[in-house]
């Protein structure tokens, strides 16, 4: 019945009971991907994404920082804007956001129960493919509902993996946003960069302009491929600017970027890195297209707020407690660069990935930089087996330790005294996060 659902742990518990693609990592079908069954879903809901307008964004990563920063600024225009992103690092709730908050509990519950009613009536023979909605499916939904309820004027949407078959491939949005493709999820994207950035591509509709971030040649090559066969053109951001430079400290990045139209934008963002530079003035880009005007006093108001955790977050300034959610080797090398910058050896890598990450690749880049290495769990929400993981480690580090238990890794790392990182997985992130904020006094 629909008012079993009376609490909120009830209603992520509910939820928890479908069929998750992120942790069953089920085969690439057309079974388990399919767009029809998410549009079939949203029929059964009042398709409550007609007539959004909409930002998509697709890409390997800094999808969730572009997110943020592009509906930082529409809420400083004085919109109203939901936000969808993932994963979680907190809370589920987190994953949609209006007005840069997370929804509330009471109407986080309530939506779930309006899914329920609706699953109830329809079996998974109702759907194409005759399953039901998968875990991702339905909290798209939720997020579309929310939006919908809540009066957004705009919807900032994340994909969450690739972007052709992916549950937020069913709108048509005013402008397509492309942050950097890398080599992942190769068992599902494809084995190329020119695979992978054609599902991501995927998201670019007939005449809706694109905004891409600097990206490897074979994925820019598909990138205006397909946006010349959709007739429309892409904007990328090497070519957008003149110059950009960036200062990064503890408490944030220090922003210079000059634009090819001469208009020149200085600010800061609590967010680390040159990497989070280029994201946050791609965003400013995107606004520019939707709005027409870039204003300086309005960017500083917006970056002043926009943060997202697990994202290079400092949890502790002295000694440092770093996490990061870079988990491919092209994105652990934007966080050493970051780390270099902000803290001298020694210090001590917490590492931890998922199966199917290259951690060989991710270990060779950071071997040198630490002065010793605790390997350890990602947590339980996916599959990972740390065991094979340290022994490789070992043969490429002097001092390396394996423990288990990611509260008693953290707790070896503290007892060093000297600056801790932790990286590799975003799933790593939130439990060292969690231990760290909720159980402090026991470390």
């Amino acid at each position: 019945m629909v008012d079993a659902i009376s609490t909120y742990q009830q209603a992520e518990d509910y939820l928890y009971k479908f069929i998750n693609l992120e942790i069953r990592q089920t085969p690439y079908t057309k079974r388990a991907y399919r767009l029809d069954r998410m549009e079939a879903f949203l029929a059964f809901a009042g398709n409550p994404h007609y007539g959004a307008q909409c930002v998509h964004i697709a890409g390997s990563k800094g999808k969730g920082s572009t997110a943020l920063f592009i509906a930082a600024l529409i809420k400083e225009k004085g919109y109203r804007v939901g936000l969808y992103t993932s994963p979680h690092i907190i809370h589920l709730r987190e994953r949609i956001q209006i007005d840069q908050k997370p929804i509330s509990k009471e109407l986080f519950i309530r939506l779930v129960r309006q899914v329920e009613t609706i699953l109830s009536r329809h079996p998974a023979g109702d759907f194409p493919g005759e399953i039901q909605p998968t875990f991702f499916e339905i909290i798209t939904l939720i997020g579309f509902l929310a939006f919908k309820e809540s009066g957004c004027d705009y919807w900032v949407l994340e994909t969450g993996l690739g972007g052709r078959l992916d549950a937020t491939n069913v709108i048509i949005p005013l402008v397509s946003v492309l942050t950097p493709i890398e080599f992942e999820h190769e068992d599902i994207l494809g084995d190329t960069i020119e695979k992978i950035a054609a599902e991501k591509c995927g998201i670019i509709k007939e005449a809706v302009p694109v905004f891409s971030s600097k990206q490897l040649p074979a994925a820019k090559r598909i990138i205006e491929e397909s946006s010349e066969k959709q007739k429309t053109s892409a904007v990328f951001f090497d070519d957008a600017i003149q110059k950009l430079s960036c200062v990064i400290a503890a408490h944030g990045t220090k922003i210079a970027c000059l634009f090819k139209n001469d208009i020149t934008v200085q600010t800061k963002i609590r967010m680390l890195g040159q990497h989070q530079a280029e994201n946050a003035m791609l965003a400013c880009l995107v606004f520019g297209q939707l709005f027409g005007v870039i204003d300086n006093a309005l960017v500083d108001r917006a970056f002043f707020s926009a943060r997202l955790p697990g994202r290079l977050e400092i949890l502790r300034e002295e000694p440092m407690l770093l996490i990061d959610g870079a988990h491919t080797p092209e994105s652990i090398k934007r966080s050493i660069r970051v780390i270099k910058a902000i803290s001298q050896k020694p210090r001590v890598l917490l590492f931890a990935c998922i199966n199917g990450k290259k951690y060989k690749e991710m270990t060779r880049i950071l071997a040198d930089e630490f002065s010793k290495i605790i390997v350890s769990t990602p947590g339980t929400f996916k599959k990972s087996n740390p065991a094979e993981v340290y022994q490789f480690v070992k043969k490429k580090h002097e001092d390396v330790e394996f423990v288990d238990d990611p509260k008693a890794a953290l707790s070896a790392a503290l007892q060093t005294g000297l600056p801790v990182f932790a990286l590799g997985s975003f799933y790593f992130a939130a439990e060292i996060r969690s231990v760290f904020l909720n159980n402090s006094r026991d470390l």
